[in-house]
């Protein structure tokens, strides 16, 4: 059954990438798309954390910011790379979270002076230099930058994951892990939003996208 709500997740996150590029198309920016796509979970899991009896107030506030925080970079990082690189290959790098991850396991490894899992090593190695070599043949100079974003948003995403497993050891429900990083998203969105020239007017299309 998990892994059935796996591919569904994934399912749905790839129609989510189509319609982050077809609200480019209508020019919507990243940091409006940022806000709209968060503001409709807050209103989602705060009724969804009052019909289910959790509260709002939390003990572990700086985790929750740091973990909202590098959650939120990682979205605005991963429209951006869609909205200006092609679906798939804004994709796989949205996905490069793992290798980070295993970046960040071997450089504690070192720091502690633990034992290396050279295998390990060998795999984030290949991994990135994967990486590379898938970006070489497509993109132009001009992607460049947007390529870059879409390895941070890999980055965040993997810091973020860092912060939920501590947050899940310290007993913290999910639906208030989930509800703090959709209230900073759509709070960063809204002032990302009025920086960059405001709202832009409503169409049909826009609005469904």
């Amino acid at each position: 059954m998990q892994s059935l709500w796996m591919v569904v997740a994934a399912l749905f996150y790839a129609f989510y990438a189509v319609f982050v590029k077809y609200s480019g198309f209508e020019g919507i920016g990243s940091w409006e798309i940022l806000f709209f796509r968060s503001i409709f979970g807050v209103v989602l899991f705060y009724g969804v954390m009052r019909f289910s009896g959790i509260t709002l107030s939390t003990t572990h506030p700086w985790q929750h910011l740091i973990r909202s925080m590098c959650g939120t970079l990682s979205i605005i990082c991963g429209i951006y790379s869609v909205s200006h690189l092609n679906i798939g290959l804004a994709m796989t790098l949205n996905y490069t979270s793992p290798l980070f991850v295993g970046a960040y396991i071997l450089t504690t490894s070192l720091l502690h002076h633990a034992r290396v899992n050279w295998g390990l090593m060998a795999m984030v190695l290949f991994g990135f230099i994967g990486v590379v070599i898938m970006l070489g043949p497509t993109i132009g100079p001009h992607e460049y930058y947007a390529a870059v974003v879409g390895l941070a948003a890999g980055f965040f995403t993997a810091n973020a994951t860092t912060f939920v497993k501590k947050l899940g050891m310290l007993h913290e429900p999910e639906t208030r892990i989930i509800f703090y990083l959709v209230l900073v998203g759509a709070i960063c969105g809204l002032i990302g939003t009025f920086l960059t020239g405001g709202f832009h007017p409503w169409s049909v299309k826009g609005a469904l996208s």
